[in-house]
Parts: structure tokens; C-alpha cells; sequence
């Protein structure tokens, strides 16, 4: 039968295989070696492939180490560091810690002379690596001061490994690695940072650097933590307080030496990635202590094959049901703790702290529960954590036609010769083997199943406890061959009705099995594709691995899934999965899965996909970049060198109805510095294969609904800057229109409107490093309110007085007294958001009038927006800044001019209202200092 079976398979995509060597490690953490979005060798991942990794101890060669998981693993490390130049709280609080250190060293070195040296080197050596940040900061790296840096921590690192405290050769290379991630070394960075939790693990992972420890070292050790809360929880109800002491005392003493061994074995294992040309080395296996710290409150047989204390047969009871039978399953202790930990291998790495006092109290009450049942149950449920085995198998022997499947197939047992006795098997058997066994037979009757046969099956194995016993082999099973056949029936079960993928969805409802199956290293392509099929949402997503995880799935997904009958593509689900994580939850959490996209390195990932994927792909992954921006609006500054082609490349493709293009586009002009932004521009210029992208622009304008007009007209009048602005365009006749068009209060569109006020700031020019508009803070600065815009980034202002006099000229030559009169009229009758904005164009727009030349346009602007501006200074309704900003205006557009000394009367709240202000602007003491020497005020104004 095996060999029948391989050859269908064959026939419908699946290479032969050896069975897997079933592995002697924990099954559900191993496949994945880092806790975060490291990947492997793109070959082990291509599920489709016959070039899957060989395990075996007689393969002639060990892989090499791969590159990408190696750079990412890097980037991980060097990135923690990274913080020490960018952040001054990270940086004093690593400097207290080293301080704090050496001073201990130094009162244990008194004595020795070495030990002093080493002392006084790593002191110096940190001083000199302050310095070195320091000028780093300023982007005055001192090349010969960087060298001294190196070989003093280096002569520190090497003495105090000697003679002194292994703490001093710590904190030397911790100092160490932050050096060379200054010099950008990222690599001899990260080996010195890994060396830190060699030289010193107790200090590293507990003082130093419990952060960086927690994230990437702790997930590899979660057994130890589970073994060492439930050992505490048991140790608890001992009576006799000395002995309790004494046997608490032992097992801290033990869990810190497992902990501590288990980082270096971890360090160096990494540390092997490192070496060039290095083959790769075994994952270490870190085990359980041997025997358990407290006495069993309930008389227990000894078994060499597993660990029986009280505290190991009650949690297991707890979670997996009473009176359990081991024996059926062959599996080591360690698997014990790799199916209770699963809950805890989901939390967030940042917040582990809170994980031990919350599982302590639920560990209590499931035990103490577990007790209490014992007596009573009887029945077995070794690996029934779903709870479905509610219907016997004589149950479904009746109901099932009988549906033969060849004999010739010698590894089935004799209860699942037949298609009715392998659904009893996977549905009510308690045998992991005989369980397996009927996944083969049943994926075979699948494949070989036609017609009316065809239809019986899967009207059969669509029921909820066939599905549900499906789920229990693929949580528990580690035959890689079983898991890719039970995922493929379980892919068109869901394919072929709602129900039964309403059914899948809700006996996985927490989705336990999906993230065992996505930690695979060969199987989890396939496993997106399934989880892809039955759509769960993101209140289902909760664990802070589904963003690693759904980024392997993105960054090794280009070929199609095909599971029996059922194709997919892992991109999709990806797209999918990641939608669901950004948009899915509250805002606060939305915004922390897009961080932590960013922070994996799944914003390159996204934009390469964006740049190498169809339309449907580019539209998916421009998408999820604006989320990305939305979460940390400095992202910007990578994109816009990473996504002009593939903007342009869907300006073009998408349909007339979809913006993603455009929107992705507008957001990466709100980039803070403005070489870069006109780079940008420049480089959209020059147009994607033979077309222009101001016409792709201008045809966009004219198809574009109206509330994305202005967005369109702004980007296209910013590219037309480009060129020379004196001179007429076409583009920019058609881009101010439009802005015109937005402007105009006789038809109210709130939407409009709303787009039309962005579409104004965004003119203005002027953004934070994070992509707020700030051309008001930046106006009112000008205007002296000093408290207001503390730390706004300084530019080059000659720079940003040119680019914005361009585009005055720009608006007021093709727009003329049509787009003053729009701009005024908004002021008055527009939504708050878009009067604001006007103000604020006005504002910047009349301050470049003068420059123009045109005294007639000037005269225009001046008989348009006084009398508007005059109302906002003696509206009561408007704020100190919309004041101010009028009163700048006001003396931008009268200042040199008789304006004041034509007018029959200046109103003397006016003139209150200006004097008001010159407490608080220069701006308003000239307004009141011009109207009172104008030959007009001497008539009527009285002071």
C-alpha cells in the first residue's frame, strides 16, 4: 500500500520520500531555531521540492549555514544595540548597569594586579565609546579614536577572562560590540554581543541585558521556566517549613545553572552561524532536570521511560484528561512541557515578565481541578485536547457506507482496512500509530475516489468529529508524511463548504494546531494555505508570533500550494493574515503587529514583494505599507527610495475605481527632508517604461473620483515644479483647477472637503520625521511663538523658501483671483478642517507675494483676503493661533504698500485686537505700528 500510495501522490504533485525520522527533540519548537522572523534555506521551505533537509546521522555533509537566516539573526542583535546611539535613555541606563558592575569587580580585584589593569581599561574603554557615540551623533566619526576604542576593550575583554571576574570581560564586550556597530561591523557586532552571554550568562540574561535575553534566548528555554513554576506550585504545600526552605533553595539553585548553561549553549550556537563557510550545527537539546524536586502527594509507580512526579502527572492530567495512558505515545518528558508551555510560547516576548505570576495561579486551579477528578474518571484521552471524542466509533461503522481501499497497503492495521474503520480510527482511537495509519488510508481513498464514491467520502469525513480527530493528529503528530496528508484532506473538506470550514475553524479555535503547523520548517506553506481556506479572524491571532511566522510565509511563498484537489497560493494567505493583524484589533495593537512587521524587517520584505508581485500583489502590499506608516510615519524615509517603480508600475495597472497607488504615493510625500522628497519626485518623473508620468497623472485626475482630485492635483503640481515654474503648463493649469473645484462651498461634500484640506498642508511642504504636516507650526515659529514646535528638525530654510516660492507663483499664475477668491470664501464657509488649511495657505502664499512682482495680482490679494483676515482677527470664536496666522498674513500683504491709507476707517477692534497680540507677535506690533502711520489713521483711529 505504501508504495500505491507514493504513486498517487506522485500523480497529484507529491514527490516520494523516505517516512521522516521521527526527532528526539521537542516537535513543535524545534523546527523554528530563533524566536523571531529568522529564515532558513529557501530549498528546506519549498514543501513541493524532493530536496527536503536530510537529518539523518549518515548524510554525507551538513547544510551550510544559511545566509538570510544568518543576516536576520545579525540584524536582530545589532539592531538592540543599535539603540545606543539613537537613544539616551538606552544609553544611561547601559552605562549604569556597567558601572554598577566594575565597581563590584573592582572591591573582588583589589588585590591583583591584573585584575586592576583589566579594571581600568574597561572604565577607559567605556569613556572612550561615549565619546565615540558622541561624535558619531554628529556624524564626526573619529577613525583612529575608533581603533583605540577596540584594542583597549579588547586588552580588557582578554585580561579580565583570565585572572578577574568573568563580569569585567562582560561589560568590555558588551562595550565592544556597541563599538564595532558603530563602525557598521554588524557581524564582529553581534559575535561580541553573543560572547557577552558566554563570558557572564547569570549577569547577562538577569542585569546586563534581560531585554535582549527575554526576546531571543528565552524561548529556547520556556520548558525550563514551565518545569521550574510547577515545581514551585508543588513545593508550596510541603508543611514542614525548614525542608521547604532547603527544597525550594535546591531547585532556584538548579533552574538558574539549567538557565545559565542553556543561554551559552545557545550563544555558541549562534556564534557558529557566524564563521564563514561553517556547516550547520545541531539545534541544542536542552533537557530537563533528571528527577523532580518535591515528593508526590499521590502515590505514583516509577517508570524509566518518563517522568512521573506528581507535579508532571497532575499538570498533564489537567490539560490533556484523567488517568492518562502514556505508554501508546512514546514520548520523552520533554514533550510534556512542549504541549503545556503552548500557551506560554505565544505571549509576547516583551512582556514575559508577567507570564510566571499568571501561570502560577491557573497551574494551581487546573491541578487542584485534576485531582479531584481522578478518582472518578476512567476513561482515556492521552491526546484529546480538543474534548471531541464524544461519539463511539460503532456509531460511525453504521452510519458510513462501506468504501473499500486496496488491501495491498500492509502498514494499515486491519480496523482501517476500510474507509469506515479508518474515520472510527482517527475519530475514537486512542493509538497515535493507528491514528497515522488511517490518515494514509483515508488520503489514498481521496486521490482514488470518482463519482458517486467520491461523494460518500466526503459526505462522510465531513463530519465535526472526523475534522476535530484530524486536528488532534496534526497537534500531535511529528511524521512530517502524516501531517501533509491530514492538512491536505483538511484543505478540501474546507474547500468544498462553509460548514466545514466553520467546522475546522471552530474545533481550532484558538488556533493552536495552525501555529504548530506554521512553526514547521518543511510543512508551513501548506499550513497557510489551510488556515488561508478557513479564514480566521484576528480576535483568533492573538499570539505575537503570528507576525514572524505569517513573514516566513510571505518571504518563501512564491510557488503555488497544491493540497489533493485544492490549490493556493501561500502570498495570498500571507496578504491575507497580515490585513488581519493590522487592521483587525484595536487601534493600540494594530499598531504594535505593525511595529513589530517593521522592526522583523518585513517593510523591505512587503516592498520587494510590492516591486516583483502582479497588480493583485502590488495593490495587497501597498496596501499594508500605508498601515506600516500609519504605525511609525518614519518608515517613509525607507520607502521612498524602494517603491517609486512599483507606484508608478500600479498607477498604471489598477483599475479607474482603486487609489492604494496613489495614496502609498501621497503618504511618501510627507517626508521630512526636502532633497529627499524632490529626489523622490525626480525619480517619478522620469516615468515607468515609455510613459510619462504626468500624463499617467493627468488621465488619473480626470478619471478620479472628487474626493481624490485634490490628492492627484498636488501630486501632480509638485511634479510640474520640477520643471520651470514661470513658464505655462498644462499639468499645472489642470492640478489648480482641481484644487479649485475641491474649494468650492456652493456644492458641500464633507469628504471633499476633508481631502481637499489635506491636500493644502501637504502643499505647504513642511513635515515632521514622522510624517505630520507642520507648515502651521513652522508659520508660527516664523511668527515668534516660541513655545510652540519644540523640536521641529531644522533644514535648510533657503532651500524650503525657494521650493515654496515655486509653488506660490505656481498657484497664484494659473489659478489668478479664481483660487484667491476660493481660498477666502473657504475661510468663511467651509468644515473647520479645510477654513484651517486655507488660513494656512494664505498665510505661506502671501509671504512669497512680494517676491513675485506682479502688483496687480498683489492689489487682487490684498482687496480679497483683508477684509476675510480682518474677520478672523475679531471672530471671538477663533483660537490665539488662527490670530496670529491672520496677523501674519495681514502684514505680509499690506506691508510697502498704501493699503491702510486708502481705507475710509480701520476698525477699532481691529486695532484691540492687534495691539492683544503684539504681546505675542512681531507680526501684529508692525500691523499696529503701520496703520497708525498711515494717513488714514490719523483720521480715524483714536489710540
Amino acid at each position: 500500500m505504501a508504495s500505491s500510495l507514493h504513486n498517487l501522490l506522485s500523480e497529484d504533485g507529491f514527490p516520494p520520500r523516505k517516512p521522516p525520522k521521527k526527532p528526539n527533540h521537542i516537535p513543535d519548537s524545534a523546527p523554528i531555531t530563533l524566536p523571531i522572523y529568522i529564515c532558513h534555506d529557501r530549498r528546506s521551505f519549498d514543501s513541493s521540492s524532493s530536496h527536503r533537509p536530510r537529518s539523518d546521522a549518515n548524510s554525507i555533509s551538513d547544510p551550510a549555514v544559511d545566509a538570510a537566516a544568518t543576516k536576520a539573526m545579525i540584524a536582530i542583535l545589532t539592531g538592540y544595540i543599535a539603540q545606543f546611539s539613537r537613544s539616551t535613555a538606552f544609553r544611561a541606563n547601559i552605562r549604569d548597569k556597567s558601572t554598577k558592575i566594575l565597581k563590584k569587580s573592582a572591591a573582588a580585584a583589589a588585590e591583583d594586579e591584573e585584575s586592576r589593569e583589566a579594571l581600568k581599561l574597561a572604565e577607559i574603554g567605556i569613556e572612550s565609546v561615549e565619546r565615540l557615540a558622541d561624535g558619531n551623533r554628529e556624524k564626526k566619526l573619529d577613525l583612529e579614536a575608533l581603533q583605540r576604542c577596540i584594542k583597549i576593550l579588547d586588552r580588557a575583554a582578554a585580561a579580565s577572562g583570565r585572572k578577574t571576574s568573568s563580569r569585567v570581560a562582560a561589560c568590555a564586550r558588551l562595550y565592544l560590540s556597541i563599538t564595532y556597530k558603530i563602525a557598521r561591523n554588524d557581524k564582529i557586532a553581534a559575535r561580541n554581543l553573543l560572547q557577552v552571554f558566554c563570558d557572564a550568562p547569570a549577569l547577562a540574561r538577569t542585569r546586563l541585558l534581560p531585554e535582549l535575553w527575554e526576546h531571543f534566548f528565552l524561548p529556547h528555554l520556556l520548558h525550563l521556566k514551565i518545569w521550574y513554576t510547577t515545581e514551585l506550585e508543588n513545593l508550596a504545600g510541603l508543611i514542614n517549613g525548614a525542608e521547604k526552605e532547603k527544597r525550594i533553595k535546591s531547585l532556584n539553585h538548579l533552574y538558574r545553572e539549567k538557565m545559565d548553561s542553556g543561554t551559552v549553549e545557545f550563544a555558541l550556537y549562534y556564534t557558529e552561524w557566524l564563521k564563514t563557510g561553517a556547516r550547520a550545527p545541531s539545534v541544542p537539546a536542552v533537557s530537563l532536570p533528571s528527577k523532580p524536586m518535591s515528593k508526590s502527594r499521590r502515590k505514583s509507580s516509577e517508570s524509566t521511560s518518563s517522568y512521573h512526579s506528581s507535579s508532571s502527572k497532575l499538570l498533564y492530567q489537567a490539560v490533556f484528561g484523567a488517568n492518562v495512558k502514556r505508554q501508546s505515545m512514546d514520548f520523552d518528558s520533554r514533550n510534556v512541557w512542549d504541549f503545556v508551555g503552548e500557551d506560554v510560547k505565544h505571549c509576547n516576548y516583551i512582556h514575559k515578565k508577567a507570564v510566571s505570576h499568571r501561570r502560577s495561579s491557573s497551574l494551581k486551579d487546573e491541578m487542584q481541578k485534576a485531582e479531584l477528578l481522578l478518582p472518578d474518571t476512567n476513561k482515556s484521552d492521552y491526546f484529546r485536547f480538543l474534548g471531541c471524542k464524544s461519539e463511539p466509533a460503532e456509531c460511525f461503522v453504521s452510519k458510513i457506507e462501506k468504501i473499500s481501499v486496496d488491501d495491498d497497503v500492509s502498514d494499515v492495521p486491519s480496523r482501517s482496512s476500510d474507509v469506515a474503520g479508518a474515520i472510527a480510527a482517527v475519530c475514537s482511537s486512542e493509538s497515535l500509530a493507528d491514528c497515522e495509519a488511517a490518515v494514509r488510508a483515508l488520503s489514498k481513498a481521496w486521490l482514488a475516489a470518482q463519482g458517486d464514491a467520491r461523494l460518500q467520502l466526503e459526505a462522510s469525513l465531513s463530519r465535526a468529529a472526523v475534522i476535530q480527530g484530524m486536528l488532534e493528529v496534526l497537534y500531535v503528530s511529528d511524521d512530517d508524511e502524516i501531517l501533509e496528508l491530514a492538512v491536505s484532506i483538511l484543505a478540501g473538506l474546507a474547500a468544498l463548504s462553509e460548514a466545514n470550514r466553520r467546522c475546522v475553524l471552530a474545533s481550532d479555535s484558538q488556533l493552536s494546531v495552525g501555529l504548530r503547523m506554521l512553526r514547521s520548517s518543511s510543512l508551513f506553506l501548506k499550513a497557510a494555505a489551510l488556515l488561508y481556506l478557513v479564514r480566521p479572524r484576528a480576535k483568533q491571532m492573538v499570539s505575537m508570533e503570528w507576525v514572524p511566522l505569517v513573514l516566513r510565509v510571505l518571504e518563501f511563498g512564491d510557488q503555488l500550494q497544491i493540497l489533493f484537489s485544492v490549490r493556493c497560493s501561500p502570498h495570498e494567505a500571507a496578504y491575507y493574515f497580515l490585513n488581519e493583524l493590522l487592521t483587525g484589533f484595536d487601534e493600540d495593537r494594530n499598531f504594535e503587529n505593525a511595529k513589530q512587521v517593521i522592526s522583523l524587517g518585513g517593510l523591505g520584505l512587503v516592498a520587494r514583494r510590492m516591486d516583483e508581485g502582479d497588480v493583485s500583489e502590488k495593490r495587497r502590499a501597498a496596501s499594508l505599507l500605508r498601515l506600516c506608516i500609519r504605525a511609525d510615519g518614519s518608515c517613509r524615509h525607507f520607502l521612498v527610495k524602494n517603491v517609486k517603480e512599483a507606484i508608478l508600475a500600479l498607477l498604471v495597472l489598477e483599475k479607474n475605481q482603486e487609489n492604494h497607488a496613489l495614496a502609498l504615493l501621497f503618504e511618501l510625500l510627507c517626508i521630512s527632508r526636502l532633497n529627499k522628497r524632490i529626489e523622490f519626485l525626480s525619480g517619478l518623473r522620469e516615468g515607468w517604461e515609455c510613459l510619462n508620468t504626468l500624463h499617467i497623472l493627468l488621465l488619473r485626475l480626470h478619471k478620479a473620483r472628487p474626493e481624490e482630485r485634490p490628492l492627484v492635483a498636488v501630486v501632480l503640481l509638485e511634479l510640474d515644479l520640477l520643471g520651470d515654474a514661470s513658464g505655462g503648463s498644462v499639468y499645472r493649469d489642470e492640478a489648480v483647477d482641481a484644487i479649485i473645484s475641491a474649494l468650492d462651498c456652493s456644492v458641500f461634500e464633507e469628504r471633499v472637503q476633508q481631502q481637499a484640506a489635506r491636500a493644502l498642508l501637504v502643499l505647504g511642504g513642511h513635515f515632521s520625521y514622522t510624517g505630520e504636516e507642520e507648515i502651521e507650526q513652522w508659520l508660527l515659529r516664523r511668527a515668534e511663538i516660541r513655545d510652540i514646535c519644540v523640536g521641529l528638525m531644522k533644514e535648510d530654510e533657503k532651500m524650503r523658501e525657494d521650493w515654496q516660492g515655486k509653488a506660490a507663483l505656481a498657484l497664484l499664475t494659473s489659478g489668478n483671483t479664481r483660487l484667491l477668491t476660493a481660498l477666502s470664501e473657504s475661510i468663511a464657509n467651509s468644515i473647520p478642517s479645510l477654513a484651517r488649511a486655507c488660513l494656512v495657505t494664505i498665510c505661506w502664499i502671501s509671504s512669497h507675494l512680494p517676491s513675485i512682482g506682479d502688483r496687480d495680482l498683489r492689489l487682487a490679494a490684498c482687496s480679497i483676503f483683508t477684509p476675510r483676515l480682518m474677520e478672523c482677527l475679531i471672530d471671538n470664536s477663533n483660537n490665539l493661533e488662527e490670530k496670529i496666522l491672520a496677523s501674519f498674513s495681514l502684514y505680509s500683504l499690506t506691508n510697502g504698500t498704501d493699503y491702510f491709507s486708502q481705507q475710509p476707517r480701520t476698525e477699532n477692534e481691529v486695532m484691540n485686537c492687534l495691539q492683544k497680540l503684539s504681546r505675542a507677535t512681531w507680526t501684529a506690533k508692525e500691523l499696529v505700528s503701520l496703520i497708525k502711520n498711515s494717513s488714514s489713521s490719523v483720521r480715524f483711529l483714536s489710540v
